[in-house]
C-alpha cells in the first residue's frame, strides 16, 4: 500500500527533473496567494527545500503539489499512442461536445472525477478514472486522467557470498503513475498516454495498453477512433530527415535489416527508396521552428506509439505531435480494404494492419496470430475483422477458423486432422480434442480459442511510399542480404551468410577508394601540367585544385557517410602502417 507521505515525497523527489522555472513558479504562485514568507527564488534544490517545508507545516496543501506534478507528468515520460476520428465518425464530435456528454458522466459511478476540482486519487490497485474535465485553453479537449499504484521488483545487491562473489536479492518496489487520454473537439485527433513501465518492458506495456482500452470503452464510443500508423513516419523521416536522426533500425521486408547510429547517408537514402521495407524503431531529436530546444522522442513501428523520455512544453509537444500525425496519414493500398472501407466496416484500424501485412511486408496469408502478438489488437476485435472480411469479402477473401487447445496452446485435431470451420456460423460451442493417454478425447469450449487464418486472393506484394506528394507503387525488392539469407543460410548457416556480405561491402567499399586514389592521383597530375603551362595562373590553378579536391573528399563523406569513410581510412592506415614495419624489418634484416 501506498501511503500518502511516500507519494509526497516521490512527487518533491519528481520534481527535481522537471525544469526549474516550472517549480519557482508553482511555489511563487503559493507564497502570493496564502501569503506565506518563504523565499521562491534560488537553486532547484533550495526551492524544493521550501516547497517541503510548507508541505511540512501545513501552510502548502499537498494536494497542490500533487495537482501540479501531475499536469507536468501529462508531457514527460510516456508511451504516447496517437488516435484519430475516423471520417464517417466524424459526427461523434458533436455529441462529446455536448453538455449532456459531461452530465452523463458526472451522474453516474464518475461523479467524483467530473468535479471541476476533482479530489486527489492517491492510490488504486488498478487505473481508476481520477479526472474528467473538458479544458478550453490552450485548446478545447476532453481530458481523462487515471491513477494507480504500480508495483514490481529490483534486483538489488545485498552484500557477498563466502566466495566474494555479490548476492542480489528482489526488493519490491511501489510508485503512483498517471495516465491520460485527451481528445481535441475541434477535429477529433486524440492520444493515449500511458506512463512508462518499471521495468520497461513490451510485455507489461501491452497488458496496460488493454487495460486501458478497457476503461476507454466505458466512458467513450472507442471504435469510433483508429490508431495512426508509425511506419509511414518512420520511412519518410529517413528519407526527407525532417528531424534529427540518431539511430534507426529498417527492417527489409524480404528478410534482413539495416541499421545506423546517424542520419541515413545519401547512398542509403536512395536505396530505401527502391526497397520494399518496414520502419521499426526511430530515434531522434525534433528541432522546434524559431527555438534552439528541441523534443527527443522514439517512434516504434511496430507497436505504433512513440516514446518521450523527457519533459516538453506542452506546445512544443503538440507541433511535433500534429506533424507526425500528418506523416502518418496512409491510406490503404489494397484495393479490396479500401473497398470494405468504403462498405462502412467499424474495424478501420484493423484494416490498415491488415493492410500493412499483405501490402507492405509482402504477405499474401497470414494467421491471427500475428494481429494479436505483433499489432496489440483485441481479440474480439479480430475476430470481429475475420467474421466481416469473410461475410463482405467473400470474393476477394478466404478466412478458415480453428481452435486452439487451451491446454497445448496447439491446433485442435480430430480424427482427420486439425478442426476448420469455413463458417463462423458452424462453430459448436465446443470440441472434442485428442489428448494423449490416459485423458484421450476431451471438450474443450470455442470461446476465447479460435483462430483465424485470413489469405487474400490473388494478393500482390508491393509497396507505396509518398514522397513529396507523389505516390510510388514498387515491386517487391528483397536486397542482397535478405536473397543470401534466405536462399544459402540454412545451407551454409547464417552466420557465414553475414559474414559473406559484410566481406562483399568492404570490397566494394575498399574498391570505391582504389578508383577514388586513381582517380586523385589523375587529377594532381592533370593540374601539375596545367600548373607548368601557365605559371603566371599557378596560384588559381592550385586553388582550383583544392577545390575539386575537397568537392570529391565531400561527395564520398555525402554518399557513404562520415564514419564509414573514416572507418576505411583507419583500414587503409594500418594496411600502410603494417607494410612499412614489414619493409623496416626486412631493411634491418
Amino acid at each position: 500500500m501506498v501511503t500518502r507521505q511516500q507519494v509526497i515525497e516521490d512527487n518533491l523527489r519528481r520534481a527535481e527533473r522537471f525544469p526549474l522555472p516550472l517549480v519557482r513558479d508553482f511555489l511563487k504562485k503559493e507564497v502570493q496567494q496564502r501569503g506565506l514568507d518563504y523565499h521562491w527564488g534560488g537553486p532547484q534544490q533550495f526551492v524544493i527545500s521550501q516547497i517541503r517545508c510548507g508541505i511540512g507545516e501545513g501552510k502548502i496543501p499537498a494536494e497542490a503539489l500533487v495537482d501540479f506534478i501531475d499536469s507536468l507528468r501529462e508531457n514527460a515520460n510516456q508511451h504516447v499512442f496517437l488516435y484519430r476520428l475516423t471520417p464517417e465518425h466524424k459526427g461523434y464530435l458533436e455529441a462529446l461536445r455536448a453538455p449532456e456528454f459531461m452530465a452523463a458522466l458526472a451522474g453516474g459511478k464518475h461523479a467524483d472525477a467530473c468535479r471541476a476540482q476533482p479530489p486527489v486519487l492517491w492510490e488504486a490497485d488498478e487505473p481508476a478514472l481520477a479526472a474528467a474535465v473538458c479544458r478550453e485553453q490552450p485548446r478545447r479537449a476532453l481530458l481523462f486522467k487515471w491513477v494507480e499504484t504500480r508495483r514490481w521488483h529490483e534486483m538489488a545487491q545485498q552484500g557477498t557470498n563466502e566466495a566474494g562473489l555479490p548476492v542480489f536479492i528482489k526488493e519490491p518496489r511501489s510508485e503512483r503513475s498517471v495516465s491520460f487520454f485527451r481528445i481535441h473537439l475541434d477535429n477529433g485527433d486524440c492520444e493515449m498516454r500511458i506512463e512508462r513501465m518499471h521495468p520497461n518492458a513490451t510485455k507489461t506495456l501491452r497488458e496496460a495498453f488493454g487495460m486501458f482500452v478497457a476503461r476507454l470503452g466505458e466512458l467513450i464510443e472507442y471504435g469510433y477512433f483508429e490508431r495512426v500508423l508509425l511506419e509511414p513516419v518512420i520511412s519518410r523521416l529517413m528519407i526527407k530527415q525532417v528531424a534529427e536522426v540518431q539511430d534507426w533500425t529498417i527492417e527489409l521486408s524480404g528478410g534482413g535489416d539495416l541499421r545506423g547510429n546517424s542520419s541515413p547517408t545519401l547512398l542509403q537514402r536512395f536505396g530505401l527508396l527502391w526497397r520494399s521495407f518496414a520502419g521499426v524503431e526511430l530515434n531522434a531529436y525534433w528541432p522546434i521552428a524559431g527555438k534552439k530546444t528541441r523534443v527527443h522522442i522514439v517512434l516504434d513501428g511496430r507497436k505504433d506509439y512513440l516514446t518521450l523520455y523527457k519533459h516538453a512544453a506542452p506546445s512544443d509537444l503538440d507541433g511535433v505531435i500534429a506533424r507526425v500525425r500528418a506523416l502518418g496519414a496512409a491510406s490503404i493500398e489494397s484495393e479490396e480494404l479500401r473497398g470494405l472501407v468504403k462498405k462502412g466496416m467499424k474495424a478501420g484500424s484493423a484494416l490498415r494492419k491488415l493492410d500493412r501485412h499483405f501490402s507492405r511486408l509482402g504477405k499474401a496469408a497470414l494467421d491471427s496470430r500475428l494481429l494479436l502478438d505483433d499489432e496489440w489488437l483485441g481479440q474480439s476485435e479480430v475476430e470481429a475483422l475475420a467474421r466481416d472480411l469473410a461475410t463482405h469479402g467473400s470474393d476477394s477473401f478466404k478466412v478458415a477458423w480453428h481452435v486452439v487447445c487451451p491446454v497445448t496452446r496447439q491446433l485442435v485435431c480430430g480424427p482427420d486432422g486439425p478442426l476448420s470451420f469455413a463458417d463462423y456460423s458452424a462453430i459448436p460451442d465446443t470440441v472434442a480434442c485428442l489428448h494423449p493417454l490416459p485423458l484421450g478425447s476431451v471438450p474443450h469450449p470455442t470461446r476465447g480459442n479460435l483462430r483465424a487464418s485470413i489469405s487474400m486472393q490473388d494478393g500482390k506484394a508491393k509497396v507505396s511510399l509518398t514522397r513529396d506528394g507523389m505516390a510510388r507503387v514498387i515491386n517487391r525488392h528483397v536486397g542482397l542480404s535478405g536473397w543470401l539469407r534466405r536462399h544459402l543460410g540454412k545451407a551454409v548457416g547464417a552466420g557465414f551468410v553475414r559474414w559473406a556480405v559484410e566481406c562483399i561491402k568492404w570490397t566494394v567499399l575498399l574498391l570505391v577508394c582504389a578508383a577514388y586514389a586513381g582517380f586523385v592521383w589523375k587529377v594532381t597530375g592533370a593540374f601539375l601540367e596545367l600548373a607548368k603551362t601557365y605559371d603566371r595562373h599557378e596560384a588559381a590553378v592550385l586553388l582550383s585544385y583544392l577545390i575539386v579536391l575537397l568537392a570529391s573528399v565531400g561527395l564520398l563523406i555525402l554518399i557513404f557517410g562520415w564514419k564509414t569513410v573514416r572507418r576505411a581510412l583507419k583500414v587503409i592506415k594500418e594496411g600502410i602502417g603494417l607494410v612499412g614495419e614489414q619493409i623496416k624489418s626486412l631493411e634491418g634484416g
